[in-house]
């Protein structure tokens, strides 16, 4: 674990993903989520290594700080990039490290030719519902039952700018 006493903003570095990173970052999952939100170690394996997904991964020292994975879709004729996860130590939250995971993933988005970002978020959280919003992010649609308890999730969107279509 990360000690309580650093947790300055300069000292966390952003980075790619790294194969070596994967039981690091199920290990986080796990602290980050309860079930029915928490992602088997071959859910996180298979979310960051699959074609089309950026990873952000954020480090203090050599310790894993949280991650952050965007998977880029194509719906219909347009790219989006869909944000699976977004995990933070629980000791380093409220640092701003997800806001620069991601505002790296809106970047990375944008270099990939999305013409937005999608995520879900269960409907009963609402740090993230208002973290989401404070990034742009609009409620546009309700997935009834989107987790395997049967639990609802907010369709969130957020649009790019200067990107193609």
């Amino acid at each position: 674990m990360v000690s309580d006493s650093v947790t300055k903003r300069e000292q966390v570095t952003l980075r790619g993903y790294r194969a070596k990173d994967l039981d690091a970052m199920h290990a986080l999952d796990v602290v980050c989520f309860e079930e029915p939100f928490r992602f088997s170690r071959a859910m996180v394996k298979d979310s960051a290594e699959a074609k089309g997904a950026h990873v952000v991964v954020a480090e203090l020292g050599a310790k894993l700080a949280g991650f952050a994975v965007l998977q880029v879709e194509r719906l219909s004729r347009t790219k989006v990039g869909y944000v699976v996860t977004l995990d933070v130590e629980p000791k380093l939250r409220r640092h701003g490290i997800a806001r620069r995971m991601m505002l790296r993933l809106e970047e990375e988005a944008i270099a990939a030719h999305c013409a937005a970002m999608l995520l879900h978020v269960y409907v009963g959280n609402e740090g993230a519902i208002g973290f989401y919003e404070s990034l742009g992010f609009s409620r546009v649609d309700v997935a009834r039952s989107f987790y395997s308890s049967g639990l609802d999730a907010w369709v969130y969107r957020k649009e790019l700018s200067g990107t193609a279509k």
